[in-house]
This record gives structure tokens, sequence and C-alpha cells, in this order.
């Protein structure tokens, strides 16, 4: 493991940054190592045991296997926070404002399993002191929030009890905790416009039914939404874990997306109450060098 880091921090270093130069000289622990320099936060996780929950980004992959090419778009973009180089293909996935996510504890957690994975984090300094959307925080002290990290099914409501960081108190908990997401308490009912996740992509819709409860082969039981994407025709609908309400305003579009928008997912038509298995939230199983996302839900969800 040590050998591979070295080999990579050299590559790193090619690309002319102090701060990939700094990275250089980092032994291998199965930590996160963290460094500030040019204007950025990196930070460093080698090894890891599999790749940090991507679908708490709100990302796109990016081509290039440069790290001073990744962060020439991430600066040339107001929205982009900062950007990870996942293992030896070098994906990029750009971290966007106004996600819904506090971006400074989502993207660090790792296990200290030494594999041939490795994981640079590179961020905005100014990333850490604002929260999501590149603003002052958009919360006050004992707001009425709901919160959920990324192996949660359900939100939890709850109250702000600290600012900087951002700390929530959970209704009927003792103690106060940082949280992936958090959003204010808004319920989200049939008919809310809201965004669902498949495939590392956010898809606007509309909710066509709450969250029914299937069975997975494991019989562990996970609550779905059934939304109606907007770039699908009516009636063609994607069943999915995670929505999150939509902010219409200062949506940004996808860089070099297609002229015609893709499906939201492949298969045939669904009821508004679908009979067919779920599908789980996809992982990244390969690469997409390209800049068109990818489709909304999967064939297995469709009856």
């Amino acid at each position: 493991a040590h050998a591979l880091w070295k080999g990579f921090s050299a590559e790193v270093a090619k690309a002319g940054s102090k701060a990939a130069r700094l990275l250089a000289d980092v032994p291998a622990k199965p930590i996160v190592e963290e460094h500030f320099a040019d204007g950025w936060v990196m930070r460093a996780t080698l090894p890891v045991s599999e790749p940090i929950h991507f679908e708490c980004w709100s990302p796109q992959t990016h081509p290039g296997a440069a790290v001073s090419s990744a962060r020439a778009y991430c600066q040339g973009d107001p929205e982009c926070l900062g950007f990870t180089m996942h293992g030896p293909t070098n994906w990029f996935f750009f971290m966007k404002a106004g996600s819904g996510f506090n971006e400074h504890i989502a993207v660090w957690r790792t296990d200290a399993v030494a594999t041939r994975d490795w994981q640079t984090h590179y961020i905005r300094a100014r990333a850490q002191a604002v929260a999501p959307g590149g603003g002052p925080s958009r919360f006050r002290l004992w707001d009425r929030v709901q919160v959920r990290d990324c192996e949660d099914d359900a939100w939890k409501p709850g109250v702000v009890a600290e600012l900087g960081p951002l700390k929530v108190l959970p209704d009927g908990w003792s103690s106060v905790s940082e949280w992936t997401f958090v959003e204010p308490l808004e319920k989200i009912r049939v008919g809310s416009r809201v965004e669902a996740l498949y495939e590392l992509q956010w898809w606007p819709g509309s909710v066509v039914s709450a969250p029914v409860k299937k069975r997975y082969q494991s019989d562990n039981e996970k609550s779905h939404w059934v939304v109606q994407c907007d770039v699908d025709e009516p009636g063609r609908l994607t069943e999915t874990r995670f929505v999150r309400l939509l902010r219409e305003a200062g949506k940004a579009p996808v860089p070099g997306g297609s002229p015609t928008p893709p499906r939201c997912h492949a298969g045939s038509p669904m009821t508004s109450s679908p009979t067919s298995s779920p599908s789980v939230a996809a992982s990244p199983a390969s690469p997409n060098f390209g800049l068109t996302p990818q489709a909304c839900a999967s064939s297995s969800a469709r009856g």
C-alpha cells in the first residue's frame, strides 16, 4: 500500500499544485491526512474499504486524469465546493453548492481497512465555514429541522442546537450531533416538488405516491417513493429510496447536458401503485467519463 501511495503521490505532484506536492511526503496511514495550500483543503484517505457514500454528493463525473484539470473545472464554477479523485481510474466527483448536506462531514468518513483503493479530496477552504449554497448558514438556533445520514431511510425531526458547525438535537435524543443532511422541517407529500436520487444524479419531479413497504431478499423493509420525473413522459414513473425537497431557484444546469433529455429510467410504464420489486440506490460500478447524466431509475424497478 505504501508503494502504491508513493507512486500515486508522484503522479499527483506532476500537476504542479503546492497542495499536490505536499501530498508526496504523507506517510501511508489508514487515517485522514489534511493539508491547507493554494486556498484549498486537501484530505487524503488511504486506505479505504469502499467508496465513500457517493449518494451524499450532488456529483458530476468529469473526464481527465490530472488534478490540475479537475481544479480548473471546479475553480471555473462558482457552485463547485470541491471534488474527489477515486481509485486508479480517477473518477472525478464534483461537490456542488446547495445540495443540502454538511460537506465537511459528508465526505471524509472512511474505514481503516487496507485495500488497493485510495481517495483524495480537494475542497475549497471557504467551504468549511459556509453552509451548502455558499452563503451564511440558513438556520438559526432552535430552528425546527429534519436530519438524515447516508445510511438512514427516514428523516428525523429535531431542533438546531449549535451553529458552526451545525449540530442538531433530534426529537427524543439526549445528545446533539452533526448530520450529513439537514433540511427545514417540511413534510414531503403527494404532489410535492422533489428531486429523486438514482445513479449519482438528482432528478427533479413530483411525488405520485408516498412510501410503501417493500421487502428485500434480506427481509429488511425499506421505504420507497414513487416520483414522476420531469424528463419522463406522464405515466412513466420512478421508484426510489431517496428524495429531497426541490429548490427551484438557483439550480445549475448539468455541464454539457445533452440536447435531448435522457429518460429518468429505462423500462415499461408503472402505475401509481407499483407491484414490482424495488431497486436499491445504485453504487458507481464503473466511471462515466461523459457529462451526460445517466438514467434516473433502473429497469429492475419496472414491472
